[in-house]
């Protein structure tokens, strides 16, 4: 065998630390795993993490060979083909994941159907580019193709969180994205120079970044981990400030009566206000909900305002079923009540809260009297762009659509 030269030399000593670094965050990543709730931007993260992990591991192979031999494809044998195109499938899904755990992150919305569909197009793309590559540059080439629009998004939807949620781990992340993506951007151009005239030169500057882009990477990659921990951290950090802030209200008689309304137990408009179990709702993404009771107004003329306050402690005890931990119930006028809900898109929202009400259309008056319980309600996404303020406008707007299309199916329905 050959002897190795000192630049190849040099790869592979980059390689194991890089896949002991990578290898340790993946790990980090999955004992955190349990911390992250219903944070699934950072499992999706997690992920990514195991994923780049062994699409490194399935370049250790290639040590001990000349780096000539990456050049020609047809000169290799089988074990090593399947090798660099491991590494190509793998670490273009960890990019993916990277991708949709950010957008996740930025904006909340429907994931799943998303994040399986970006999942088969990243396969077809790898299978694409092995495919019309002679040699591993090539590879790297498709490979770098989307990595830097890809930092260059992530980078973006970073950037234009809003000013409640642009924190520190926010900001970190950014800025590695945004560097990731200008030192990727010379790889690149470094990378078609080498796959198209075997040439590995470039001018002034330029060639220094490519030389050791690799290794600032590295560096970079475990600035990103140490971002996305950031991230959660802070997150849990704020839920947990506003667990205890909720605590010592409830510490407190005089106060907790002041925040509390008292028919039926739930948070009153001025404990919103006050910012009581909001802190933790504006530092992510969510949505909101305003509901109207319909049939107040009847229930009280029909049977009294006894039957009536009985209506509300039922709708608010059926909503409360719909309700996690970190969820929080407002009652926001005499027969309209507000909901938030950290973490959870309007659509998974609004088809929990119809679950629940389809479940619970009546409910028996202490008298014995049946009453239909009857809800009009609106629900909006906040995050990414969209504050809690507005939000709660939009719902408002849908709440009120909402009652008059139910008002318009009544009277059909009489005629």
């Amino acid at each position: 065998m050959k002897a190795i030269d000192e630049t190849t030399l040099l790869y592979w000593i980059g390689l194991i630390v890089e896949v002991v670094s990578v290898g340790l965050t993946a790990l980090l990543f999955q004992l955190l795993r349990h911390q992250s709730g219903r944070r699934r931007y950072f499992r999706i993260w997690a992920d990514a993490w195991v994923i780049l992990t062994v699409s490194l591991l399935a370049l250790l192979p290639f040590m001990g060979h000349r780096s000539e031999v990456l050049f020609d494809r047809s000169s290799l044998p089988f074990g090593l083909i399947l090798s660099y195109s491991t590494y190509q499938i793998g670490k273009l899904i960890f990019l993916w994941l990277i991708v949709g755990g950010t957008y996740l992150f930025a904006h909340g919305g429907r994931w799943r159907r998303r994040l399986i569909f970006g999942l088969i197009a990243t396969v077809l793309y790898s299978i694409l580019s092995l495919a019309l590559s002679a040699g591993f540059p090539e590879v790297l080439v498709w490979q770098t193709a989307v990595l830097v629009p890809a930092m260059f998004f992530c980078a973006y939807n970073m950037f234009r969180l809003p000013a409640e949620r642009r924190t520190i781990g926010s900001r970190l992340t950014g800025s590695v994205f945004l560097i990731k993506g200008l030192i990727w951007a010379v790889e690149f151009r470094y990378f078609l120079n080498v796959a198209l005239f075997k040439e590995q030169a470039l001018s002034g500057a330029l060639n220094s970044v490519a030389q050791f882009g690799s290794f600032a990477d590295q560096m970079l990659q475990v600035i990103l981990s140490i971002g996305f921990v950031l991230i959660l951290m802070e997150e849990i950090t704020r839920e947990k400030d506003s667990a205890i802030a909720e605590l010592a209200i409830s510490r407190d008689q005089l106060e907790q009566k002041s925040f509390t309304d008292a028919l039926t137990g739930a948070l009153n408009r001025r404990a919103f206000f006050e910012g009581v179990g909001v802190q933790a709702a504006r530092a992510t993404y969510g949505s909101v909900c305003l509901f109207d009771l319909d049939n107040l107004k009847v229930t009280n003329d029909r049977y009294g305002h006894k039957a009536g306050d009985e209506l509300i402690r039922a709708f608010v005890k059926v909503i409360s079923t719909a309700l996690s931990s970190e969820d929080r119930l407002y009652r926001w006028g005499g027969d309209e009540f507000l909901a938030t809900f950290p973490n959870c898109s309007a659509i998974e929202a609004a088809e929990t809260l119809n679950t629940c009400l389809n479940r619970h259309k009546t409910f028996t008056t202490d008298t014995g009297t049946t009453l239909p319980l009857e809800a009009s309600f609106g629900v909006a996404n906040y995050g990414g762009g969209t504050s809690l303020e507005e939000a709660l406008e939009e719902a408002d707007r849908k709440m009120y659509a909402s009652k008059r299309a139910r008002k318009k199916s009544s009277v059909r329905q009489e005629r």
